[in-house]
């Protein structure tokens, strides 16, 4: 009932009955004492992260995670520690963010601690929140990077985190299956068709994470951009 529950909620859509599956999915979690359960609300946190993880994200698939997720928020800071928060969510970049911003989690020594010995591109990921632990050198560091990308300014670098995506033109092009933009732009630019989308440190779908340089055409297909993906098979793209 919970998953069925939590699967019409995250999946509908937002203008047709969305009141009444928030509802109904509120009322389950409350029938099913998941919020005074521990070990049912841990369930239901790696439900949440592995549907997270997993899923094609509609255009109200991020802020019905975030309303499910508020459902259970007090109760997760009041059962669960910071590190172990942490630990609950530490597969998606993207729901971690959303937790700093919403002061769920709070940063501290222990997360960064275990961002160091397991998650290198975390330090840069949540600059903002672990810069006040990190040392000198550790901030020269980061700070260097930023600088290379051309990431310095503070609201640009925040709101492509928040975003949670590939920030280059041509990734764009091809999620939102803009296909004359698309060809005009690899023409333009003399980008062969062939060629292999460049991995970002804001990307947040675990998928596209564990395969990185993703050629253009397996791009398209993960997104389901059906105009690229057949401009790129016709032009003898291989798969």
């Amino acid at each position: 009932n919970i998953y069925e529950s939590f699967l019409e909620y995250i999946y509908g859509d937002q203008s047709i009955n969305s009141d009444d599956s928030y509802s109904k999915l509120s009322l389950i979690i409350d029938q099913q004492q998941i919020k005074t359960d521990k070990d049912e609300l841990e369930a239901f946190i790696r439900l949440i992260v592995i549907i997270s993880n997993n899923s094609h994200r509609t255009t109200s698939f991020k802020s019905n995670i975030e309303k499910s997720i508020f459902l259970i928020s007090e109760n997760i800071k009041q059962t669960f520690t910071n590190s172990e928060i942490f630990n609950l969510f530490k597969s998606n970049k993207y729901l971690l963010l959303f937790l700093f911003e919403n002061q769920i989690i709070t940063p501290d020594e222990s997360i960064l601690s275990q961002i160091e010995k397991n998650f290198s591109d975390y330090e840069i990921f949540f600059y903002p929140e672990m810069k006040p632990f990190l040392d000198e050198q550790k901030k020269e560091s980061i700070e260097n990077y930023l600088s290379k990308h051309d990431l310095t300014d503070i609201d640009i670098f925040k709101e492509k985190r928040k975003k949670g995506e590939n920030w280059s033109i041509i990734c764009e092009l091809i999620r939102n299956d803009s296909i004359e933009k698309f060809v005009s732009y690899v023409n333009r630019n003399n980008i062969s068709l062939e060629s292999t989308i460049e991995a970002t440190i804001f990307e947040s779908n675990e998928f596209l994470i564990e395969n990185q340089k993703s050629s253009l055409i397996e791009y398209a297909s993960f997104f389901g951009s059906i105009q690229i993906f057949q401009y790129l098979r016709l032009n003898n793209v291989q798969l």
